[in-house]
C-alpha cells in the first residue's frame, strides 16, 4: 500500500479527532475537504490505539485504517469501491453502537398490525434519517388514518418478505416515500434482511434508486456477507459501506 498520497474526508477527520482528542497539525478544514494525511505523524489522530480506527483513503481510492499499516487485512472489491476488511468493520461500528439506531430496531422488531404503531414507527424512521421533509410530504398526501393504514398494510407484508424487490415495491407506491426512505423503514424492520439504499450509495456504487436497483444491492450485500463478513448483518455491512463511500462522494479536491 502506498501511503504517500493518503487523505481523509473532513467530516470523518473531525469525528476522529473528537474521539481521540489527539494533538494534531491539520489546521482548519471544512467537513467536505479532502485533508492530507502524513504518516506516521497522524496515526494517533486516526485512532491507531483504538479497537476501531478511522478509515482513510490511500492510492487508487483504497480505504484502509491505521491498523492496516502494520497488519494489513484483506482487500475487498465491491461495486465501485475498494477497502480493507478493517476499514469496513471500523466504519460499521459507528451505527452498530448507535443508541438511537438500536432503539429504533427494537421498535421495528416489536411492530404489530396497528396503524398507530405504524405511524409512530414511520415518524421515528424519518427523524433518524433526517427526513422531516419526507414526513411532511407523507402527511400532505394522506390523512392520519389513511397514512397509518397504508403504512401498516405495507410493513406487515414486508415483515415476512424475503425478496427485496417485493418488500420495497409497495412502499414506494405510498405517495411521498421514495426508495431511500422506504429502504430506511425496511432496514429497521428487518436489519438481518434489508439495508438502506440512498443517494450516497447510489452515487458512489451505481445502484439505481428503484426496486430493481434495490434488489440488486441487497443481493450483492448478501454475497459480500457470505464471502467476507458472516458475523455482520446486512444492515451493518451497508452502514459501513455508507461511511466509506461518503468520504469519496461528499469530498472536494484534495486540500
Amino acid at each position: 500500500m502506498d501511503f504517500s498520497t493518503a487523505w481523509i474526508n473532513g467530516r470523518s477527520l473531525a469525528k476522529s479527532l473528537q474521539t481521540t482528542r489527539a494533538k494534531h497539525s491539520f489546521g482548519k478544514f471544512a467537513l467536505t475537504d479532502r485533508v492530507r494525511i502524513e504518516l506516521p505523524r497522524d496515526l494517533y489522530s486516526l485512532g491507531a490505539d483504538l479497537a476501531h480506527a478511522t478509515p482513510f483513503v490511500v492510492s487508487e481510492s483504497l480505504l484502509v485504517t491505521a491498523h492496516d499499516i502494520a497488519n494489513p487485512s484483506a482487500v475487498v472489491d465491491f461495486a465501485n469501491i475498494r477497502f480493507t476488511e478493517n476499514a469496513l468493520k471500523s466504519a460499521a461500528n459507528d451505527l452498530i453502537s448507535d443508541k438511537l439506531t438500536n432503539e429504533l430496531e427494537l421498535v421495528g422488531s416489536e411492530l404489530s398490525a396497528d396503524r398507530r404503531q405504524a405511524l409512530a414507527f414511520s415518524k421515528l424512521v424519518c427523524v433518524w434519517g433526517r427526513g422531516q421533509r419526507v414526513w411532511g410530504n407523507l402527511n400532505r398526501h394522506y390523512s392520519e388514518d389513511q397514512l397509518g393504514s397504508e403504512l401498516d398494510k405495507w410493513l406487515m407484508r414486508a415483515k415476512d418478505e424475503v425478496n427485496a424487490y417485493a418488500a420495497i415495491f409497495p412502499g414506494i407506491a405510498i405517495k411521498g416515500l421514495g426508495v431511500s426512505f422506504a429502504s430506511k423503514h425496511l432496514r429497521h424492520l428487518a436489519p438481518t434482511r434489508f439495508a438502506v439504499l440512498d443517494d450516497v450509495i447510489s452515487q458512489g456504487l451505481g445502484y439505481a434508486l428503484n426496486p430493481a436497483g434495490y434488489n440488486l444491492f441487497i443481493s450483492d450485500l448478501r454475497r459480500l456477507q457470505q464471502s467476507h463478513f458472516p458475523e455482520f448483518r446486512i444492515a451493518d455491512i451497508e452502514a459501513g459501506l455508507f461511511v466509506l463511500i461518503r468520504q469519496i462522494v461528499r469530498g472536494r479536491a484534495a486540500a
